[in-house]
């Protein structure tokens, strides 16, 4: 009886601060060749097949190009979850120091928590932390944000976009950035007209707000700012800060490059 013949297979991700995450990955096939998948996460998938020749040549290739080894080999493998295909770690938070923070950080609806998860993005994480390591103010903070229930599978799996749908209060008022805010709120209607009424979920993120351009009214020349805008005003701004008397129910942080932020818990409240 002739060995069984074991198959390679080998994953090979590149990560950038501009969150266009590649991956290239190799699979060995019984006819002396091997088929590629390539392409960015979340986009369109690309084939190739090479003679298995080549096998060690590509990998050195990618490598060189700054790609790692995320696995080696799939047999016997457990199968994926799928938090675990989405490089994502979901666990109840239990540590009462981080809950005493989280509620300080909800202030006086403190006895609305019900619950709260620690998400960690392996992707999402690796992103922002190298982004922030790259800046000259390294300047972090913990912040709120909220979206519609239908859009949570989505956060999970990325950080929000720059889009105003994930804006909060003020829509696109400071631009297509992504919208943060240092106070606690929650919308029952929002949950209300999800089928539960009695509960609703919000997110603390980490966001780099860097050095900060302060905003003292809601003008129309800041209603597209972007990015390039951003630095263009001044190359030192990294986001922009909105003081709670500016017309706004409360202090609120836009940045306008999704590396910017990284999700660090959910929480459960009553609402």
């Amino acid at each position: 009886m002739p060995p069984i013949q074991t198959l390679r297979t080998m994953k090979l991700m590149m990560m950038t601060a501009e969150n266009n995450n590649k991956y290239y990955e190799m699979r060995e096939k019984e006819n002396a060749t091997f088929d590629v998948y390539y392409g960015r996460v979340g986009g369109f998938r690309s084939k190739a097949t090479h003679p298995i020749a080549h096998w060690d040549r590509k990998v050195r290739e990618k490598k060189a190009k700054g790609y790692t080894d995320q696995a080696n080999s799939y047999d016997d493998a457990k199968p994926v979850t799928p938090l675990e295909s989405m490089k994502l770690t979901i666990e109840s938070v239990a540590d009462n120091h981080v809950l005493s923070l989280i509620k300080r950080m909800m202030g006086a609806d403190a006895n609305t928590l019900e619950s709260a998860f620690m998400v960690r993005h392996a992707v999402n994480d690796a992103v922002f932390n190298t982004y922030v390591r790259q800046q000259k103010n390294r300047k972090t903070v913990a912040l709120w944000h909220s979206n519609r229930r239908d859009n949570w599978l989505s956060m999970l799996r990325t950080n929000p976009t720059l889009s105003p749908a994930n804006a909060i209060n003020t829509g696109k008022s400071s631009g297509y950035g992504i919208h943060f805010v240092d106070q606690f709120s929650h919308s029952p209607e929002d949950a209300s007209q999800q089928g539960q009424a009695n509960e609703d979920y919000l997110a603390i993120y980490e966001v780099h707000v860097g050095e900060q351009l302060e905003l003292s009214q809601q003008e129309i020349r800041h209603v597209q700012l972007t990015s390039d805008v951003l630095k263009y005003k001044d190359t030192q701004y990294d986001s922009v800060f909105v003081r709670q008397r500016s017309g706004l129910q409360k202090n609120e942080f836009i940045v306008y490059n999704p590396a910017q932020c990284t999700l660090r818990y959910i929480v459960k409240i009553k609402a």
